[in-house]
């Protein structure tokens, strides 16, 4: 225990220092159309280039960032430099192009969050659609009145949202009729070994339907074969993320890849193989 305190003191100091000498950068990765291969979108992904242990992904700093409230600025940095990116991107050509962020319950209670992203999206002139919001289900088990009210603030303001790692928390689907979102992103355990195990089958089967009724998108996420991508085409999902079509690139390399317009999806006769 006394260790592990340790360690944490550690990562917040670095993350202080993290701040302030600018050591974060972001990566993205495309979400695709199963039918087409086309790209909808990217998703942010937050990277920490640590001075002396390298790449930190966020899964080793991010509850220490939340426990000491240092999700707030990090956050904020996230949604500039991705609103920033955004606004590049159009430059060079590439409108109504959706990009995701991760957002975590503190940072929506935060006061005064709401208006500083809407303040930068105005700073950077992008359109606000261009920006979505990706919450997980924790959300749910928070102050929802207070939640709700600003997840509609923020949809009425032209964002678009996202329940992330859908199937993994609470998962009422009471709650989940009161709440603004577009899009519902299943969560990559299910989609481990779809074709093997009946019950993940059957909970992803339950959530395209459900989203359907709903009229929400549906993105499966970490999909990294044949098999579970002819799954999902053959169910209906509509969008997906994962290694099978890309990793996580740098602004360079995503750049190339939106140039191509789409990527290379396996034909259905693979995906049986």
């Amino acid at each position: 225990m006394s260790a592990t305190a340790v360690e944490r003191q550690t990562i917040e100091a670095d993350l202080r220092n993290a701040l302030r000498l600018d050591q974060f950068t972001l990566y993205y990765q495309p979400k695709v159309d199963l039918s087409s291969g086309r790209i909808t979108g990217v998703e942010a992904l937050l990277r920490w280039c640590h001075p002396r242990d390298g790449t930190i992904l966020p899964s080793r700093f991010i509850s220490v960032a939340e426990d000491s409230r240092l999700i707030v600025p990090i956050g904020n940095w996230v949604v500039r430099n991705v609103c920033q990116q955004i606004k590049r991107w159009e430059d060079q050509g590439f409108r109504n192009l959706s990009v995701a962020v991760n957002v975590s319950t503190i940072e929506l209670s935060y006061t005064g969050y709401i208006d500083n992203i809407l303040s930068i999206l105005e700073e950077t002139g992008i359109a606000r659609g261009s920006l979505q919001l990706e919450l997980t289900e924790s959300v749910l088990m928070a102050d929802l009145p207070v939640n709700r009210q600003a997840l509609l603030r923020l949809k009425t303001a032209g964002l678009t949202l996202a329940l992330d790692d859908f199937g993994t928390g609470y998962s009422s689907l009471a709650y989940l009729t009161q709440l603004p979102f577009d899009v519902l992103k299943i969560d990559q355990s299910f989609i481990r070994h779809i074709n093997l195990r009946a019950d993940n089958a059957a909970v992803v089967a339950a959530i395209l339907a459900m989203g359907k009724s709903l009229q929400h998108c549906v993105v499966a996420e970490g999909i990294e074969d044949a098999l579970e991508f002819g799954f999902l085409q053959r169910s209906g999902c509509q969008e997906g993320q994962g290694y099978l079509f890309s990793p996580p690139l740098n602004e360079t390399q995503m750049t190339i890849l939106l140039s191509s317009g789409s990527v290379t999806i396996p034909s259905v006769r693979d995906s049986y193989h």
